[in-house]
């Protein structure tokens, strides 16, 4: 336990000292030097060894330049993070390492002093941190955390990007609570929104993306109720808000709260205020799951009109069947799976709801037993077949639905009293609002 203490006390006197020298050394921020021809000489001289990427020889003398014209250029300091990362990687000794990633953090620290810029400068410093301090959270946390209160909407892309992992990372560690991960979450938001237009946009787009999956992810909010506490105050202060309404849409989905009335409400104002493929779908699910057939229809269409991907554009296609499927119109659900299948080939999925809208036809194409209402099954068997046919992915749904539905088909004795002039493999009409050519067959007994 002394030796432990002894080895303590050494190193904070240690720490203190290397303090006081910093101070010292960069006390002024001299732009020479006592010696200027010096300072001159040794810059050039690494200047031009780091133009050639010998950033082996350039080291000497850019430590030279740091240490006794710190404020010579601003230059020395971007030129020096290259050559103290080549120096920590190159470097195999533990301590000389830890010293020349100390220099790293000291090198940000003296450009803030000499040449200000401390917000961009910090953002610079925490990637460095990530680089070559990563476990020690709390000031990587601290030192982005800093570093965005600083440039908010100026804030580069990729610190962004940075700075939320750490915030989730601090979270894990009960540095901070969810009320403060969601502070940060929604300012992060207000800060890409404000840069969704112009250079580097799509930039910000993905890391507005990629942060809002990191949110997520870490599970702050695990239900609807979590998320609707977590967004409410938020929400009644600023009902309009654009930022706030789009990390409510996105959390609530993700815990499945696509039925709830707030949910419903949010993503509508979100879709008045910018329409999208993706919310219209969402309204259309809801409305359905609702009962509500006539709005889900309307934002189905919608979603169909707003999506650029042929294969999206199929799936809104075919809810749209499935929505017109349970409110009985089975001709208008029938269009819209044939669109769905014309988009997206090899596609299973629509032959299958075709074959049941035929299937369930008896009572619509007859008195619901009987010839008329048993010929539905060859045209809904077609479908099946079809759907086998094109993509193997359904083909055992497609056999179980052909087995069920072969044990309704027409006997023999059916096929000889209803349509005397015909027989098996013959070509026969499906009429009422199927209007399809078939095969006749007998049910195998």
């Amino acid at each position: 336990m002394m030796t432990k203490a002894i080895n303590y006390t050494m190193k904070t006197l240690f720490t203190v000292l290397i303090t006081i020298l910093t101070v010292n050394i960069f006390a002024q921020c001299d732009k020479w030097g006592a010696d200027s021809t010096m300072g001159m000489q040794e810059l050039s001289i690494y200047k031009e060894f780091y133009k050639q990427k010998n950033y082996k020889d350039a080291y000497s003398h850019w430590q030279y330049v740091f240490k006794n014209a710190p404020g010579a250029r601003k230059f020395t300091y971007v030129d020096g993070v290259k050559i103290l990362e080549y120096k920590i990687k190159a470097t195999k000794d533990t301590k000389k390492r830890a010293a020349l990633i100390d220099t790293l953090m000291l090198l940000h620290d003296q450009r803030i002093k000499c040449f200000g810029e401390e917000g961009y400068v910090l953002g610079r410093k925490g990637i460095e941190m990530v680089k070559f301090k990563g476990s020690e959270v709390e000031e990587v946390y601290n030192t982005f955390d800093k570093a965005v209160s600083l440039t908010q909407n100026e804030t580069e892309y990729y610190v962004l990007e940075y700075y939320f992992k750490y915030v989730v990372k601090a979270y894990e560690k009960n540095l901070i609570d969810k009320k403060k991960v969601l502070d940060i979450y929604q300012n992060v938001t207000k800060i890409t929104d404000a840069n969704s237009s112009g250079k580097g946009a799509s930039k910000y787009a993905e890391v507005a993306q990629r942060v809002g999956d990191d949110f997520i992810g870490a599970k702050i909010v695990e239900d609807c109720a979590q998320a609707k506490e977590l967004f409410e105050e938020g929400y009644k202060a600023n009902p309009d808000d654009k930022a706030t309404l789009t990390q409510m849409f996105e959390v609530m989905r993700s815990v499945g709260c696509i039925d709830d009335p707030l949910f419903i409400e949010v993503t509508e104002k979100l879709n008045t205020k910018e329409p999208s493929a993706k919310m219209a779908s969402f309204l259309a699910k809801a409305k359905a799951s609702k009962n509500e057939l006539q709005e889900a229809i309307k934002y189905c269409n919608q979603a169909i009109e707003l999506e650029t991907e042929n294969d999206k554009k199929a799936e809104y296609y075919l809810f749209m069947a499935e929505i017109y499927q349970k409110s009985n119109q089975y001709s208008a659900a029938r269009t819209n799976a044939y669109k769905a299948a014309d988009l997206k080939s090899g596609w299973g999925d629509p032959y299958l709801l075709i074959g049941d809208l035929y299937a369930s036809s008896g009572p619509l194409c007859g008195p619901g037993t009987g010839f008329k209402s048993q010929v539905v099954t060859w045209v809904a068997i077609d479908m099946y077949n079809k759907a086998k046919s094109v993509d193997a992915s359904v083909a055992s749904k497609a056999s179980k639905k052909i087995a069920n539905y072969a044990k309704y088909m027409p006997t023999k004795e059916d096929i000889f009293l209803n349509i005397p002039d015909k027989k098996e493999g013959d070509s026969y009409e499906v009429g009422c609002w199927i209007s399809q050519s078939t095969t006749v067959r007998a049910k195998k007994m």
